[in-house]
């Protein structure tokens, strides 16, 4: 018995993630639960569990928080559990919103969004940010 076997050249494997994509994609987008919509919105996300005892950083920074809802988001800061793994990712709606808030975070602060790492869109990180350029 004679096993053909097809090689391809020049392809690159499927990591995990696109492999995860694709399958969420065959699902259809309209059959999607809220955690799998998550995951579409920002798929390299790093979800870290968070020791339920410890209080989140980001208390600390509440009133740059709620002045930051307030007139950059334009949202209600409590609609949202204020977690340290928040990012803008997880309170827009679109890539574009995202990129908007960052461009006014730019602005009215002068805290500069690097697109490339993730760890920048963390609000724990931008409240950090900002609380650092007011108290200069």
């Amino acid at each position: 018995m004679i096993t053909s076997f097809k090689i391809f050249e020049n392809v690159t494997p499927k990591t995990q993630v696109q492999d995860e994509i694709d399958r969420l994609m065959d699902k259809g987008i309209k059959n999607l639960s809220p955690e799998e919509m998550k995951f579409l919105k920002n798929p390299h996300k790093k979800q870290e569990p968070q020791n339920s005892n410890e209080k989140p950083e980001i208390l600390k920074y509440y009133q740059i928080a709620e002045e930051f809802f307030k007139n950059v988001v334009g949202r209600d800061i409590r609609n949202f559990e204020l977690t340290d793994h928040l990012d803008l990712w997880d309170i827009m709606n679109t890539e574009e919103e995202v990129y908007h808030v960052g461009n006014t975070i730019y602005y009215k602060y002068g805290v500069q969004i690097d697109p490339e790492n993730n760890d920048d869109f963390k609000l724990v990180n931008i409240f950090k940010r900002i609380s650092e350029k007011i108290k200069k």
